[in-house]
């Protein structure tokens, strides 16, 4: 797990949400500075991808501004504001460049090494009976 971000070291539903509130605020904010947004409509756009409460909204807002993924400028009953910081930012590209590498199945090692001698064994071989 990745210790850099304490909120990585939570389970998968969790990490999601977290993912996908910092995604909607890094969208919300694209001129990188400061914007105020309605707590409802965060609410609603995250809602639109999860399942998610005002009080969990709450919870990930405050997380993210503790491990200085966004700045909080101030909070009141039903606005935020809010900006992204470098940190988020960079955090959410790397997520998404790590989900975008191509994977390759595992080979099996000993079925290569059982091909790679009998290519020899034969290669030998031939070589035996040009040879002699």
């Amino acid at each position: 797990m990745n210790k850099k971000y304490a909120f990585c070291n939570k389970n998968n539903m969790q990490e999601s949400k977290f993912s996908i509130v910092l995604e909607v605020l890094i969208n919300e904010c694209q001129d990188g500075g400061y914007r105020i947004l309605e707590k409802t409509d965060l609410l609603s756009l995250v809602a639109k991808r999860c399942k998610i409460t005002e009080s969990d909204l709450e919870k990930i807002v405050s997380s993210l501004e503790k491990e200085e993924l966004i700045s909080l400028k101030y909070e009141d009953e039903n606005v935020y504001c809010i900006a992204v910081l470098p940190k988020g930012i960079k955090m959410n590209e790397d997520k998404k460049n790590k989900e975008k590498r191509p994977t390759f199945p595992r080979l099996n090692y000993f079925l290569i090494f059982l091909i790679s001698f009998i290519a020899c064994f034969i290669a030998c071989l031939i070589a035996n009976l040009i040879l002699f």
